[in-house]
């Protein structure tokens, strides 16, 4: 009973108040197998969404994508953890220009858990507006203000995105009506596109039309085998064999640097995806596009 009760905490966002009783469960019964096995789990879905948000960071979208998917797969019945997990998918997903899979991924979240129907509902306008389907944007808003329970500030808000959606389906309607396009009258210095219809990875990015400082010169990250120091030719039972190895050195109970905890954190993300014949395969498809073998 009490482990369900940590578990119904951590379903319900309370994730502070379900470690305490985790930890409490930990010294009363350090060797129960049913504890041991919710921290290992919820130890996992931290660090491969870590790792799934340092690759978005990075700019490696289709990384970000693998994990990300990695993380909808740990724990089926989270479904504050998926909606969130799936809203970061769709920003991994337009970033790859796969629109139709980030507004599927939008839906699927707004289902899951609506409190994050703000979040989802601009990249939902967004993935419309690229395609230019203000249809289906228009009616999408319309159905969340009538569905979804929001504070008047946020209706107001999602009502403005809302009109401003159904004034630009209406202007390129006028458009292809009269055969010009805007564009024309407008040279780049003089006007700059709305902010809001920027892809979420710009903010990672940096602003296009903004004076960037220099970049450091590009080194690329580790692969998941460099990771788990295994060739990749490695087995399945050469790669669990070397990540309980470093897990045994590297585990956050005996870290001695925080590097070594980062490190752990990456192994795991490393061995989530590794042990996962089919997302196995999946990443050595893009190893091998990538040129790494």
């Amino acid at each position: 009973m009490a482990v369900l009760y940590c578990r119904a905490l951590h379903y319900d966002d309370k994730s502070e108040k379900a470690l305490e009783e985790l930890h409490q469960l930990l010294r009363a019964a350090p060797t129960s197998v049913d504890v041991l096995s919710v921290k290992r789990l919820w130890e996992l879905m931290a660090d491969v969404r870590l790792a799934a948000n340092d690759a978005f960071k990075r700019g490696d979208y289709s990384r970000a994508e693998l994990l990300y998917t990695k993380a909808l797969s740990l724990d089926e019945n989270h479904r504050r953890y998926n909606a969130s997990i799936l809203g970061n998918r769709a920003a991994a997903y337009m970033a790859l220009n796969q629109y139709d899979k980030a507004v599927q991924d939008c839906n699927a979240a707004l289902q899951y858990h609506p409190v994050y129907f703000k979040y989802e509902i601009i990249l939902l306008e967004w993935c419309y507006y690229t395609q230019n389907h203000y249809k289906e944007s228009v009616a999408d808003f319309d159905e969340y203000m009538a569905k979804a329970k929001m504070a008047p500030d946020d209706l107001r808000h999602v009502r403005r995105e809302r009109d401003q959606v159904q004034k630009d389906w209406d202007r390129s309607k006028y458009h292809r009506r009269n055969g010009w396009d805007d564009d024309f009258y407008y040279s780049s210095h003089q006007r700059r596109p709305k902010a809001r219809h920027r892809s979420k990875a710009h903010k990672y990015a940096g602003d296009p039309y903004e004076q960037a400082p220099p970049r450091p010169p590009y080194v690329p990250p580790l692969t998941h085998y460099q990771v788990l120091r295994v060739p990749s030719t490695a087995t399945q039972a050469e790669i669990k064999k070397s990540y309980r190895k470093l897990a045994l050195l590297y585990h956050p109970d005996k870290a001695k640097t925080t590097q070594d905890g980062e490190l752990f954190k990456d192994m795991s993300a490393a061995y989530a995806v590794l042990s996962d014949e089919q997302l196995k395969a999946t990443y050595d498809k893009e190893l091998r596009y990538s040129g790494h073998y």
